[in-house]
């Protein structure tokens, strides 16, 4: 009778373990964990339920796909919840709701960490490979733009902190968002998973196309990650407007650390003898390609190696670590990296979340600090008024990077362009030139034509146009037809770049009566066609990347300004220009002409390599 017992209890115990290993998880061959921050991306233009419908679109069987959605004010569609974040599968090519989170900050390491240990537990895979969407900042400024927490980001050394949290290696790393295609990205997580896949520049707003390599993989789930990868970049690029610039690439992550490593050594030695290699440097920082709008301080890695003349090895070394790359911008590798030159008082903050150059670069910016210290010349309507306008730039020997004799030593007044007491323009038909030796052009870092326009208590700054190069300095054109939206009002146009379509900037504005903004136009010769506006952000805030222009609708009000400088010596950074314009059913913009009774007057902003500013004297435009 025992023996009896003990037998069916050995039956009952092997049934038991038959049935819970039947309802244990199976691991797949690969999953995908996708972290969605809706913003305003969706908000407005509904980009992320765009590309959840091309995940569904695919209708995967093999491929488990968990997603986590938040952060966005309204969604455009009816199964996510603004409120709060969600979780979700990919069934029968539907979203199938999991779960319902606390409200949270989706913008938060503990709310990333947790996704990804849920995810992992939830679906278990020999493989995985992790999705971010949303907007991004490069290295200077992260990821993630949560609408409801908007002061929440997540650094890249966040991700790394919540992959190892969760216990979590991918076998790649994807970033559907702009700028994060980063040396220090990839450096970062290269404990967190072997391939970055990311853009070096911004990316349209439409960002990945995920349709197709999402069938692909669901048909072979075992597909090498750098065949996934190039599939990605490709169809992705396929889709994008050809207008966009497209900046993507599948980074080896272990092999970008080698040559992070490279390059602290490369930065350390050159700043070792700073008198003699600063201007090297600068100049290659300077003739090194420049992305996200010149916005970012991100720069492409290999363009600025060549330009400093560093050894082939190295270069090799970030060669290496690029699998896959495809872009229609001029002279990128696929990668970038963080050197502080435009906006240096940002430094300190992005400082501890870099891996390996910050000595070198504490000693590149002392010598710019020092220089900045040592003042600007006076503004245009400094000359023209006589009274000295205020200094509104950050005092960066306060920061604690800072050494002072450092930047002595490193600084020569010699190599400036302040070595020269004045700068005259010379005026010949619509040319204004400035002659320069081929000494001031090797020291120049920028330059740019002002316009300011007078009326009866100030001095208005109307306009801003690059200069081009000649051999016997810089030179500008200008004109007093302007750009206008109603043919009657000339409007303020800074201009951003020119190119084979003429000019492209843009004009500022307070849209109905609410927010100010900073409407998009190309102007060549006698057309000028608007392309959309973005919210303008002020000049010492490092602000994302708007990936989705918007348009202006019928009825919308439009009030322009632009800063202006009192005869009396006050700065006022948003002067109204003109009465407000309500848009009709149409918007026409044209050319007109500025009466001749209105003075106009123009200098050239000198900036050299050392950071020190100043401008021309004043010439009046007949």
């Amino acid at each position: 009778m025992k023996r009896v017992q003990w037998f069916l209890c050995l039956l009952v115990a092997a049934a038991v373990m038959l049935l819970t290993t039947g309802c244990q998880a199976q691991k797949a061959e690969t999953a995908l964990y996708i972290y969605v921050i809706g913003s305003d991306l969706e908000s407005v233009g509904g980009y992320a339920s765009q590309d959840l419908q091309e995940l569904c679109a695919a209708s995967p069987q093999t491929i488990p796909i968990l997603i986590q959605t938040g952060g966005a004010q309204t969604w455009k569609n009816e199964v996510l919840d603004s409120k709060t974040p969600q979780r979700f599968t990919i069934q029968n090519g539907k979203l199938t709701h999991l779960q319902t989170l606390p409200a949270t900050s989706m913008a938060q390491t503990e709310t990333l960490s947790d996704f990804l240990r849920w995810a992992s537990k939830r679906a278990p895979a020999r493989r995985c490979g992790v999705i971010f969407w949303d907007h991004g900042g490069g290295t200077a400024m992260g990821f993630g733009c949560d609408a409801l927490h908007p002061y929440d980001t997540l650094t890249i050394s966040d991700f790394r902190d919540a992959f190892q949290t969760a216990k979590l290696h991918a076998e790649f790393v994807g970033f559907d968002a702009c700028l994060m295609g980063t040396l220090e990205t990839a450096s970062m997580l290269a404990d967190c998973t072997d391939y970055l896949i990311a853009s070096e520049d911004t990316e349209p707003a439409g960002g990945w196309y995920y349709t197709d390599w999402l069938a692909a993989l669901d048909k072979e789930p075992s597909m090498a990650v750098e065949a996934l990868g190039k599939q990605i970049i490709e169809d992705s690029v396929a889709h994008a407007p050809s207008e966009e610039a497209v900046t993507l690439s599948l980074i080896r992550t272990a092999k970008a650390r080698t040559a992070a490593g490279g390059l602290a050594a490369f930065l350390a030695t050159q700043t070792q003898d700073l008198s003699a290699n600063y201007p090297v440097l600068a100049s290659a920082r300077c003739r090194a390609t420049e992305l996200g709008e010149n916005g970012f301080d991100q720069i492409d890695l290999l363009s600025f190696l060549k330009a400093t003349g560093a050894e082939e090895t190295l270069c090799q070394q970030v060669q290496r670590s690029i699998s896959v790359s495809c872009s229609n911008v001029a002279d990128t590798c696929g990668l970038a990296f963080y050197f502080p030159f435009r906006i240096p008082e940002s430094y300190s903050q992005v400082r501890s979340h870099l891996d390996g150059t910050q000595v070198a670069l504490d000693a590149f910016l002392s010598v710019r600090a020092y220089a900045s210290s040592l003042g600007k010349g006076p503004t245009i309507p400094a000359q023209l008024t006589g009274y000295a306008d205020d200094d509104f730039s950050i005092d960066l020997t306060l920061e604690d990077w800072y050494s002072q004799t450092v930047g002595e030593r490193g600084y020569h007044a010699e190599s400036s362009l302040f070595s020269e007491e004045s700068f005259r323009l010379t005026q010949k038909n619509h040319l204004l030139s400035l002659p320069l030796s081929e000494k001031q052009t090797e020291s120049l870092f920028s330059s740019e034509m002002e316009i300011w326009l007078e009326d009866e208590e100030e001095y208005l700054l109307f306009g801003t146009f690059p200069t081009e190069p000649n051999s016997n300095g810089v030179s500008a054109s200008y004109t007093r037809t302007w750009p206008s939206l109603d043919g009657k009002l000339p409007i303020p146009f800074f201009a951003l770049s020119k190119g084979e379509n003429g000019l492209t900037g843009y004009t500022t504005a307070t849209l109905n009566n609410d927010a100010d903004i900073e409407l998009l136009m190309t102007w060549n010769g006698d057309e000028i066609q608007i392309k959309g506006y973005r919210y303008a952000t002020q000049d010492e805030e490092l602000a994302f990347p708007a990936r989705n222009l918007l348009p202006l609708q019928p009825g919308d009000n439009l009030t322009f300004y632009c800063p202006a400088f009192s005869k009396g010596g006050y700065y006022n950074a948003i002067c109204y220009v003109g009465e407000t314009q309500t848009l009709g059913d149409t918007i026409t913009p044209a050319q007109v002409s500025i009466e001749r009774s209105t003075h106009l007057f123009a200098g050239f902003r000198l900036e050299d390599l050392y950071g020190r500013v100043l401008w021309t004297e004043p010439c009046f435009l007949p």
